[in-house]
């Protein structure tokens, strides 16, 4: 940013897309509309190469994107040093399972450190806990028709190769459509096509 940021610079700051939004209103001088809230904080200290102190980050991508196309549906808190994803209804009995991985020591998170931080581990998911209450999140719930025969969790973190477009899918459920939970109207993932998912929305 000219006149901001030092040419050549470089910053070890945590940000993420969510930061653009609120960083651009502060360096434009802009206030933003009356009681709006943002997911991010402006990232003009880092940008002008000071510490940026943030709270935790949250990712959230309930509606199971190919992007990655690896992970079944999961949130994520990234605090400091620390970042846990919770794997929705992962675990045994339809319990929610987690990975923790120290970024400090293993960038690439190939060393689960759960079982070994179960403390870090209740810390951190009570603030999902708390991100997905206070913004409303639609969550996924299991799904009855589960196979776990058919589930491959040793395939997690192994991308597979891009797949052809998907014919175009049928409308969202309307309100007209006595099937559909209310609560859940456009959020509905079906287990069809020989697809086995442990959740629905």
């Amino acid at each position: 940013m000219p006149g901001i940021t030092q040419p050549g610079s470089r910053s070890d700051a945590m940000v993420q897309s969510e930061d653009y939004y609120p960083t651009l209103l502060e360096a434009l001088a802009l206030k933003p509309a009356a009681g709006q809230r943002f997911d991010g904080t402006s990232i003009l200290p880092a940008l002008r190469g000071r510490p940026l102190e943030r709270g935790a980050a949250f990712q959230y991508f309930p509606h199971n994107p190919p992007v990655p196309d690896w992970l079944p549906p999961a949130v994520s808190v990234h605090r400091g040093d620390w970042k846990l994803i919770r794997i929705f209804h992962g675990g045994d009995h339809g319990a929610h399972r987690h990975l923790l991985f120290n970024l400090r020591e293993d960038l690439g998170e190939k060393n689960n450190l759960a079982a070994q931080h179960p403390e870090q581990v209740r810390e951190l998911d009570a603030l999902i806990e708390h991100f997905l209450n206070e913004t409303q999140a639609v969550v996924p719930i299991p799904n009855p028709a589960f196979d776990p025969a058919k589930d491959h969790p040793e395939d997690e973190g192994k991308p597979k190769p891009r797949r052809q477009a998907r014919p175009a899918k049928s409308p969202a459920p309307s309100a007209a459509d006595p099937g559909a939970p209310p609560q859940m109207l456009g959020w509905i993932e079906l287990a069809s096509g020989g697809r086995t998912r442990r959740w629905d929305f």
